[in-house]
């Protein structure tokens, strides 16, 4: 074991069926990170300048939030009005990547989980 790696003594009592392990990750995508397709993608939805967008991303859902915040960086980098990214509770939480436009004007995007 080399210095990087912790050991995790785990014991299970009265278990049946499954598996006891520190974490457990089954068809687990990629982390998504802002790409220039994206930014082409993204940009005929993007609003005027002068305009607010919002970002939010699924609460708890660390790779959602950075990717949210990566996306934040470029948009303030070109000029755009944004906020911080907000961390937001879903009752169905959204999958994927979502545009809403704001009916005071500006847009919304919400980053969802990456696990669809």
């Amino acid at each position: 074991m080399d210095n990087n790696q912790q050991s995790i003594n785990v014991t299970s009592y009265f278990q049946q069926g499954g598996i006891t392990a520190n974490q457990v990750s089954i068809g687990i995508k990629n982390d998504r990170h802002l790409n220039d397709q994206f930014k082409v993608n993204l940009k005929p939805h993007l609003p005027k300048k002068e305009e607010t967008i919002e970002i939010s991303a699924i609460m708890n859902d660390y790779e959602a939030f950075q990717f949210a915040e990566e996306i934040k960086d470029f948009l303030s980098k070109e000029g755009y009005k944004t906020g911080g990214v907000y961390s937001t509770i879903y009752a169905r939480p959204p999958v994927g990547n979502i545009i809403e436009p704001r009916k005071q004007g500006g847009i919304k995007i919400i980053i969802g989980t990456n696990k669809g």
